[in-house]
């Protein structure tokens, strides 16, 4: 648990803009060791291009099961990374990472990476892998976190080159006025307010949030995709905003 709570509190000063605080880097360092190493594992955990995958003992989802490392992505893992530098998101290491959150191996897991048992026969969790909504989709529908896991994955080069980044870019984009802002549902823009979740806060405006906070805030999304996918000679996509719709 104490790991779980130490990856959590990286990833809310990695996206807070603090990754090159030593204590985040040395947190960094040591996890990209030990996710990056199974990566590269003979016989990793899980292996790309298996929906069906049984894990090792040692990485059990059964409740109760104690487990003194974790070698499998965190969701919070993936915050912590893209709050990095970009020459930094592009090592190997981070690479064999992504690689691993966009196999079919990784996807086809539990949510919850198991629990650990505490004294008093108290029972918390490891942690959430990165799940990507519509991910087994051909034709994915808008989820609660698809918003979400798309700008969190546009940090990554090899995730921009990934059919589900593709495929949930695409959907987003049907969501497109003729002035070409964005207008998602309340529930594509999550904002809670407690848990585990650093990323979960994606609101700009306070609540309520009419049509009008909404259109400027999925709007403000699709341009921060855009902006991380527009690095090399093929972006994902180019949005372009005029300054009249975003001020109406």
């Amino acid at each position: 648990h104490d790991q779980l709570l130490e990856c959590v509190a990286a990833a809310l000063l990695s996206t807070a803009g603090y990754a090159d605080d030593p204590g985040v880097d040395a947190h960094v360092s040591h996890r990209l060791r030990s996710l990056a190493g199974n990566a590269r594992s003979p016989s990793p955990t899980i292996s790309s291009g298996e929906r069906a995958t049984v894990l090792p003992r040692q990485h059990s989802t059964e409740p109760g099961f104690t487990t003194e490392a974790n070698h499998l992505p965190l969701s919070y893992d993936l915050y912590t990374l893209a709050g990095l530098p970009i020459d930094q998101r592009q090592s190997p290491d981070v690479r064999a990472v992504v690689h691993t959150v966009l196999s079919d191996g990784y996807q086809a897991q539990a949510a919850a990476h198991g629990t650990a048992n505490r004294p008093g026969g108290v029972r918390s969790p490891l942690g959430w892998k990165m799940a990507l909504p519509g991910y087994w989709d051909e034709a994915p529908t808008l989820k609660a976190d698809t918003v979400l896991s798309a700008v969190i994955m546009a940090h990554f080069d090899v995730a921009l080159e990934h059919p589900w980044m593709q495929r949930t870019v695409a959907l987003l984009q049907s969501y497109a006025s003729s002035d070409q802002s964005y207008c998602f549902p309340p529930e594509a823009l999550r904002d809670e307010p407690n848990g585990y979740w650093p990323a979960r806060r994606m609101g700009l405006e306070p609540k309520p949030r009419r049509r009008r906070q909404r259109e400027l805030e999925s709007t403000f999304w699709m341009l921060k995709i855009s902006t991380l996918s527009y690095r090399g000679p093929k972006p994902i996509f180019y949005q372009e905003v005029s300054a009249k719709t975003m001020l109406a």
